[in-house]
């Protein structure tokens, strides 16, 4: 049973929780002061028949309920910052990389979706003084507005993907400060958790239901990526990877987050669970110059395992 109370200011009010499938826990959150819809996706990857897509390099934008329709995805929402049909960071759909001049993606990648900036890394929630102080997320200022908000995160274990949505901009839900949907995604579970492309874009869409949460634009919007989630109910579970356990290890003289980004670089840090085999869990940190790095990994679905980790960027749009 998920128990929370608060985030922040904003005070737990009611819960509605449904399996619609095999694997998959839906969660319609109502909050108080101030008001938001909240809507939680809980996606066990070692339940028979759950497997994880992300979209394929797209000749045109579609909607998440359109998109998961098209290749038989049970639940979907929105994925990265877009421009037109490209990307902002890593993308890989089908086994296939794109956009193609982007970080190096490994070959047993079967689906990646980027997002920015980090909101939880290695089970430490980013956290402000103030969620509207010009130091939280210094580099994102649409972080520090309450905006419509779409989420990812990992488990410690690496059994199970949360995706968050947070309806905003109307009288029955405000939206969520970063720094709240940090310490949301920190207590619904998620050991790394990343932001998406928020505002109209936010879409939670279920199969049966549609679009569960009200778009701000009125209707779901077309993007240009996306996650979607196929829970057939049978055969085998597409990214389990939790036969002995298999946990994250810290990195040696890892800053926290106000020394992960300056002026010069980003420091892309990359949390790697690749097929299982003795001793197979490791972290690695890494630093390049900005001009080699546009976008970054922010989960990865491998062959037999989910992958995640951020890449701290100044060159993503905020939410539109």
């Amino acid at each position: 049973m998920l128990l929370i109370t608060h985030v922040l200011a904003s005070t737990f009010v009611s819960e509605d929780v449904q399996e619609p499938f095999v694997g998959v826990v839906v969660r319609q959150q109502r909050w108080d002061d101030p008001d938001n819809d909240v809507f939680v996706a809980e996606i066990d990857l070692c339940a028979a028949g759950i497997s994880v897509l992300a979209t394929e390099a797209p000749s045109s934008r579609q909607t998440a309920g359109a998109w998961a329709e098209d290749v038989g995805a049970q639940l979907a929402v929105n994925g990265d910052f877009y421009s037109s049909t490209s990307v902002y960071g890593d993308a890989v759909g089908g086994g296939e990389r794109w956009p193609l001049d982007q970080l190096g993606v490994d070959d047993d990648t079967l689906a990646l979706v980027s997002g920015f900036p980090q909101l939880v890394y290695g089970g430490e929630v980013y956290t402000c003084v103030s969620p509207t102080d010009s130091d939280c997320f210094p580099d994102r200022s649409d972080m520090r507005d309450r905006h419509p908000r779409t989420a990812m995160g990992l488990s410690v274990d690496r059994r199970t993907l949360i995706f968050a949505v947070v309806d905003g901009r109307s009288t029955r839900s405000s939206g969520m400060y970063g720094a709240e949907l940090a310490e949301l995604m920190g207590a619904l579970g998620a050991w790394q958790a990343f932001n998406l492309d928020g505002g109209g874009s936010s879409t939670f869409w279920v199969e049966g239901s549609g679009a569960l949460n009200e778009p701000s634009d009125g209707s779901m919007r077309s993007v240009a990526n996306h996650w979607g989630v196929v829970a057939s109910g049978s055969g085998e579970a597409g990214h389990c990877l939790v036969e002995e356990g298999c946990f994250a290890l810290p990195v040696d003289g890892a800053g926290h987050f106000a020394d992960m980004v300056d002026d010069d670089e980003v420091l892309a840090v990359l949390a790697q669970l690749g097929p299982r085999g003795p001793g197979r869990s490791e972290l690695h940190g890494r630093r390049r110059d900005l001009g080699a790095l546009r976008g970054g990994p922010a989960g990865r679905v491998r062959r037999r395992g989910l992958r995640g980790g951020p890449l701290l960027s100044r060159r993503r749009p905020g939410p539109s």
